[in-house]
């Protein structure tokens, strides 16, 4: 919500877009360690393994991101780019609480 609100009030207020940028990294910051105790609590047999995996992963989505999304930020600008990037996080976030709520369902902790 918070990338929502940047994209959309960007150019209003300096103090309100600094407040939104410090929310969204203070979620994301609160989100790495998040995913990485959860994944090793759910499967603490192959921890090593689901920690290289999820390290992998994130890794090359870190050097995958940027250069994506700057042709994004060369096509559509600003405002474009934080819309995208907004609109496929909330879709990746539902489609991700579907598997999960899902999986709950068969395999309960």
């Amino acid at each position: 919500m918070s990338l929502i609100l940047f994209a959309l009030m960007d150019q209003w207020l300096l103090p309100l877009t600094l407040f939104l940028l410090i929310l969204f990294g203070m979620g994301l910051g609160a989100a790495t360690p998040l995913f990485a105790t959860l994944l090793t609590s759910r499967y603490k047999e192959g921890k090593g393994s689901i920690m290289a995996l999820y390290n992998v992963t994130r890794y090359i989505g870190m050097g995958a991101g940027p250069v994506v999304f700057s042709l994004f930020y060369r096509d559509m600008g600003e405002k474009g780019t934080f819309l995208i990037l907004s609109a496929l996080l909330l879709a990746l976030s539902f489609s991700f609480y579907s598997v999960i709520s899902s999986s709950k369902k068969k395999y309960p902790i």
